[in-house]
């Protein structure tokens, strides 16, 4: 079964994230920021209950963690300092590659 993921819980990361958000007719888009400086595009589309097929897996992409990474920040195990220090972590390794 593949990754199960409702509106309401996308909205939830998107405030635990601290994501700088606008809205628009179709999506409630934004950037993850540190430190002020914009690293990482995200966005969610409108709607109610479950995100539909493929889409959570492309909103956790998007925010370039593994399954078992996203679950923990879904569930509220996972910290925003946490992500943020694995987001810097990936991020520095996709420049040195």
């Amino acid at each position: 079964m593949g990754l199960q993921l409702k509106k309401q819980e996308a909205e939830k990361i998107f405030k635990k994230l601290g994501v700088n958000e606008k809205t628009d007719s179709h999506h409630v888009r934004g950037f993850i920021c540190v430190n002020g400086i914009k690293v990482l595009p995200v966005f969610y589309s409108h709607g109610n209950g479950d995100m539909p097929g493929k889409i959570p897996e492309k909103f956790r992409k998007s925010l370039l963690l593994n399954h078992d990474e996203f679950m923990r920040l879904k569930e509220c195990p996972m910290r925003k300092e946490e992500y943020y220090s694995l987001l810097e972590k990936r991020i520095i390794m996709k420049k040195e590659l």
